[in-house]
């Protein structure tokens, strides 16, 4: 059986690869620069115990990056002699621009924070997460130093009942 992730990457159907030898399916033709990458991963995988784990990347038919994680395993019988290999692989595309989309949003967010003329600063759990260079400054404290600290240890005394209230 084959899983929807290779369909998708080759745009033909099941029938295409269903019964044919891995390197005359559409995807494996379709992707000369996996030619090399499979070789050396079957021959990896046919030399160990247990599966080779790999992320891969891949360009899409609408010219887009898709992503997989895979497992390659050698199938042997009782006498050790390899008879064939189990191929597992997870589309792993929408988690990956989900990862991307967040660190550019992190990035973007923490250029901004750090170009502020005011002292900001995150607090989780009573700790400073996060200090803008401002912030450290105007406390004379570096980002790791303030990451030690207690947001409750910087607080004048007669606030430390506010904050912790509205926190």
């Amino acid at each position: 059986e084959i899983s929807d992730l290779p369909l998708r990457v080759s745009q033909v159907g099941r029938e295409e690869y269903i019964g044919q030898y891995f390197w005359l399916v559409p995807g494996w033709r379709s992707l000369p620069e996996w030619q090399g990458i499979w070789q050396d991963r079957l021959r990896l995988a046919g030399e160990r115990d247990g599966p080779i784990l790999t992320e891969d990347s891949f360009r899409l038919p609408d010219g887009s990056y898709g992503y997989a994680d895979s497992a390659t395993t050698a199938v042997r019988d009782a006498t050790g002699a390899l008879q064939f290999f189990i191929v597992q692989a997870t589309d792993t595309t929408a988690r990956k621009r989900a990862e991307m989309a967040l660190r550019a949003s992190e990035a973007s967010h923490r250029t901004l924070l750090d170009s502020m003329a005011d002292g900001v600063f995150v607090a989780q759990s009573d700790v400073f997460a996060f200090a803008n260079p401002v912030f450290s400054e105007m406390l004379g404290y570096s980002a790791e130093e303030l990451a030690t600290l207690r947001v409750d240890a910087i607080i004048a005394r007669e606030f430390v009942a506010e904050w912790t209230e509205a926190v």
